[in-house]
């Protein structure tokens, strides 16, 4: 198997896409404490906005999952990367 075909596999674009997310996370994660500082807002206000996030994030991924039985999983997700 060469090395393109691999990369072409629903498997590996999978991986990519979970190995972005997760550095994309981890990379905010990090940041919280200089973001809170660098913006002058309190703990708790940080807190709510992230708790809107959660639930904003809950309902997209609800609205993902009836998307993807709809269309094709990597119709989903190509649009829904950008």
């Amino acid at each position: 198997m060469s090395l393109p075909h691999i990369l072409s596999t629903p498997r590996t674009a999978m991986m990519l896409v979970f190995a972005a997310f997760g550095a994309v996370v981890g990379a905010f994660s990090g940041s919280i404490p200089a973001l809170v500082r660098q913006t002058g807002i309190t703990s708790e206000i940080f807190g709510l906005a992230l708790t809107g996030l959660t639930l904003t994030n809950i309902v997209v991924m609800a609205l993902g999952g009836a998307m993807s039985r709809r269309f094709a999983g990597r119709h989903v997700l190509l649009a829904a990367l950008p």
